[in-house]
């Protein structure tokens, strides 16, 4: 099981880099926005991270949890994070109730990345080294928030980029952590 995490993050970040490679990405636009760009990307990227999301979570559960003894809260993060993810997936990032409903999947889904980062971060399981991973993962992810949040118009411009070092992060946490 331990392989199948990074199996999972090898395929989303391969499906990720099909998706904008079949765009001309827009650094303006999410990964979301441009899986919605048509309904045939959005169909086949929601059904690819479907089954990414779900081998992610056997992973998690059956053996990243365990193994370093992770307890109930860690595990309502990560449920709550692989739900915020497939729904996200599911609800297409276009205007009204849908963008609504995408938006806040998303953004739980990313606050989720963040407080499951600060976690691994403050394990006594944890090596020193993924420690140190974690800590320029939480960082990054604080950083990318208050820019978010305080340069709204500036950060939305490069918001392709801030997503993808957002999720190369707590990838990174992730493998460092199961891997050093």
């Amino acid at each position: 099981m331990k392989h199948l995490g990074l199996i999972s993050i090898i395929l989303m970040w391969a499906g990720t880099w099909v998706l904008l490679k079949s765009h001309i990405a827009d650094r303006a636009k999410t990964i979301s926005q441009h899986a919605a760009k048509s309904r045939r990307f959005h169909i086949v990227y929601g059904l690819f991270e479907i089954a990414i999301a779900s081998m992610f979570a056997l992973f998690m559960f059956d053996w990243f949890i365990p193994y370093f003894g992770f307890g109930f809260w860690f595990e309502i993060l990560i449920a709550a994070g692989i739900v915020g993810i497939v729904a996200a997936a599911i609800i297409p990032a276009r205007s009204g109730w849908r963008g609504v409903m995408h938006s806040a999947a998303a953004y739980g889904m990313a606050i989720t990345l963040l407080a499951t980062t600060a976690l691994i971060a403050l394990s006594p399981a944890v090596n020193a080294v993924a420690k140190l991973v974690a800590a320029a993962a939480i960082t990054y992810m604080l950083v990318g928030w208050i820019l978010l949040i305080c340069y709204s118009k500036w950060s939305r411009r490069h918001m392709l980029l801030f997503q993808s070092v957002y999720f190369a992060a707590f990838h990174l946490t992730i493998l460092a952590a199961s891997y050093l």
